[in-house]
Parts: structure tokens; C-alpha cells; sequence
């Protein structure tokens, strides 16, 4: 019986430590355009939460060097997408430097675009 109760105790215990988070991997996305922008066009992302990032900064880093290229406080809309409660602008148009660049909120990282002028050869 004593055997029972330890094992249950365990998978239990271990049931906890895997599946508690402060913060869930999914409690919010970074959504940007994967193909990438034109270096003078207005670049854009958005940031779908379902806990409230207000005042939280934003980077746009070189994806080679990891460098910070531009920092910013996420801007709240006043949309709703499905379960997520807040909704967040990323702005990045001021950037016009080629090159490849992800963006990172509170840790987690967006994939990675470029910004160039000839992203869109390919389908011309």
C-alpha cells in the first residue's frame, strides 16, 4: 500500500513540476511578416496576450549578432483577438537598415525577417 501512495506522490509531484508556469509558454504570441518588409515601407507586428504586457519594451535585434537595434514600450490596442484580452503594436517602420532581425518581449523571440530590397524578387 505504501508503495502505491509514494508512486502516486511522485507522478503527482511530477505532474506539478512540469505543468506549472508563472507564465505559460502560450500566453502570448509575437506575429510578424515571416517574408519580411522593404526597407522603406511601414513595418508593423503585433503582439496577442492573455495577460496584460502594458508598459513591457519591445527590442528588434540583429538575428546574427543579437545586437539591439531599436527599443520601444509595447502599445496597447483597444482590440481582442479570440481568447487573447490584450492586443500590442509593434511599430518598427523607423528601421531601414538591411539586414535580418527578430523581435523579443519578456523573453520570448519572434521568428525571424529581413529587411532588404529584394525579399520579394523571388515572386516578381
Amino acid at each position: 500500500m505504501k508503495k502505491v501512495q509514494f508512486i502516486t506522490f511522485v507522478l503527482s509531484l511530477q505532474f506539478f513540476l512540469v505543468n506549472c508556469h508563472a507564465i505559460p509558454s502560450d500566453s502570448f504570441y509575437i506575429r510578424t511578416n515571416q517574408v519580411g518588409f522593404l526597407p522603406k515601407d511601414i513595418k508593423t507586428a503585433i503582439v496577442i496576450s492573455r495577460i496584460n504586457l502594458s508598459d513591457k519594451k519591445y527590442s528588434i535585434k540583429n538575428y546574427n549578432s543579437d545586437e539591439i537595434v531599436l527599443e520601444k514600450t509595447l502599445s496597447l490596442t483597444p482590440y481582442k483577438y479570440g481568447d487573447f484580452n490584450f492586443c500590442y503594436d509593434v511599430d518598427f517602420t523607423e528601421l531601414n537598415s538591411d539586414g535580418n532581425y527578430y523581435i523579443e518581449v519578456d523573453g520570448q523571440k519572434s521568428y525571424p525577417f529581413a529587411i532588404n530590397d529584394t525579399i520579394y524578387n523571388p515572386v516578381r
